[in-house]
């Protein structure tokens, strides 16, 4: 039986989940660091919650890639990311980029803009939750959310992949508050997946920044140091890191920058 567009799910049928953090202890600041200048335009995160389990998110995913391409295009500072939520996939079909993080994290966003858990749903700055196909509602949010210059600069000095399946990153951050959420997104630009089963069973899906490895970690006052990232196994080699910080309450994002991981 097809779904609706809007397949919600209840809070308490997924169940509660804690959002996973690094520890302080886990990377080291560095006092001495040029911490990057202030920003002077604004930064659009664009979180597309979707499911290859999911009928009715194909025409999202094809709207994330055409926003990333359009902004890759005109060198605006949009930063989109691909998150594939694993409630879909009793229904045939496992998604392969699936994760109960990504689920969790979409469930805090549910706690904090409300409207409930469903797919295809986007989220732009952590401050805004549509239906993620609507391309007219994409569009203003970008346009509102590049209008504001960002609270928050971030530098990259170096991702790399190293030859245990980790990514290592060190960063510099300015202008974020301690406590503030760093996420360090490890997304591959492009998948093509031939689902064979499900509602989209017989496609072929193509895929734009999914999601293969986060992590967060809580800024320390300095805003500088390095983490490691675990990436799984069958990540190809082409990888790109997107990090942006976050609120730990109202979770809006106030920054974002990216960089490729060097092999």
């Amino acid at each position: 039986m097809p779904l609706n567009l809007r397949k919600y799910l209840s809070l308490a049928a997924l169940g509660a989940m804690p959002v996973g953090l690094a520890p302080l202890g886990v990377f080291s600041s560095f006092a001495t660091a040029a911490l990057p200048p202030a920003p002077a335009t604004g930064i659009a995160v664009v979180e597309l919650f979707t499911s290859e389990g999911c009928s009715s998110c194909p025409p999202a995913d094809k709207l994330l890639s055409d926003l990333a391409a359009e902004a890759e295009r005109d060198a605006k500072p949009v930063y989109a990311l691909s998150f594939h939520v694993d409630y879909w996939n009793y229904l045939g079909w496992g998604d392969p980029f699936s994760q109960a993080a990504f689920t969790d994290r979409q469930r805090r966003y549910a706690d904090a803009l409300g409207g409930g858990v469903y797919t295809p749903e986007m989220v732009v700055n952590g401050a805004e939750g549509f239906v993620g196909s609507k391309s007219g509602s994409a569009r203003a949010a970008l346009r509102k959310a590049l209008a504001r210059p960002a609270d928050c600069a971030i530098r990259i000095d170096s991702a790399s992949a190293d030859a245990h399946g980790n990514v290592n990153v060190t960063y510099a951050v300015s202008g974020h508050r301690t406590g503030a959420l760093l996420n360090l997104a490890v997304i591959e630009p492009e998948k093509t997946v031939p689902v064979r089963g499900g509602e989209n069973g017989g496609r072929i899906l193509i895929h734009r920044n999914v999601v293969r490895a986060l992590r967060t970690l809580r800024l320390d006052a300095p805003g500088t140091g390095n983490s490691r990232i675990s990436i799984p196994a069958d990540a190809g080699r082409e990888l790109r890191l997107i990090a942006f910080v976050q609120d730990p309450e109202s979770l809006a994002i106030t920054g974002a920058a990216r960089a490729d991981v060097r092999r």
